[in-house]
């Protein structure tokens, strides 16, 4: 059934059906949830991904820099070229959108490939230089973000008020709202709360009012009431300690 997939997929064409077994036979299917993240900026290459069902989207996501959404893509697609010519790790993250069916190529038997079927180089390479320059055109426009969301990546302390403390990811913050992961489970969609962020040691960096705008799996996306002056240079204040 693997081999069939990838027969059927555009960049594949004109690989000997011999070959395209044997590369089957190392194919990896993986399944994500919604957001869920398939790899990280920085993270080793580990192979072409090809999507077999849903789409996946590509973010910048840098500790201390915006937050910038750079491309989707669509079943039938693949990602993760980039890397295997130019021997290096992952220059963006890749995060599911939806529910997502992934193959993963490794390596190895891709560069093996690869060494049979030289066209099949050639097109890999044609669409990442055309997919690099694309994302230089992007990279140039200016943003529609008032307010960027600032990639934090880090563990911190929330203190909800009237509960307990706990430990939970920030993924990013921007005086508009924030992204955690590890939020309780009684955190619902539409919820109005009043919680401090911070750190073991400094509790209270940032007090805000804010409400819970949507929630997948253990992640929660919270808007901050009030966009002031105030909250602008309470944010900044907090980021300067919390992206160090």
């Amino acid at each position: 059934m693997t081999e069939d997939r990838l027969a059927s997929l555009p960049i594949f064409a004109g690989v000997e059906t011999e070959k395209l077994r044997r590369l089957a036979a190392a194919v990896q299917e993986r399944g994500c949830h919604p957001n869920e993240i398939v790899y990280r900026t920085g993270d080793p290459c580990d192979g072409l991904y090809v999507i077999a069902r849903g789409a996946v989207l590509f973010r910048a996501e840098r500790v201390g820099q915006p937050v910038e959404r750079v491309k989707e893509l669509e079943t039938g697609e693949v990602f993760g070229e980039k890397e295997i010519f130019a021997g290096t790790p992952r220059e963006l993250s890749i995060r599911a959108v939806g529910e997502t069916a992934l193959l993963r190529v490794p390596l190895e038997p891709l560069r093996r490939l690869l060494a049979e079927a030289p066209l099949l180089e050639t097109v890999l390479r044609t669409l990442s230089i055309r997919r690099r320059s694309a994302q230089l055109r992007a990279s140039l426009a200016p943003s529609s973000r008032r307010e960027p969301r600032i990639w934090v990546d880090r563990t911190v302390l929330v203190t909800p008020s009237g509960g307990e403390r706990f430990h939970a990811h920030l993924e990013d913050l921007s005086s508009g709202g924030a992204c955690l992961s590890g939020a309780p489970a009684s955190w619902r969609v539409g919820d109005r709360l009043i919680l401090s962020l911070g750190l073991d040691g400094h509790p209270d960096l940032l007090h805000v009012h804010a409400e819970v705008r949507w929630r997948q799996r253990d992640s929660v996306g919270l808007a901050f009431d009030g966009t002031g002056a105030s909250q602008r240079k309470a944010v900044e204040q907090a980021l300067r300690v919390l992206v160090v």
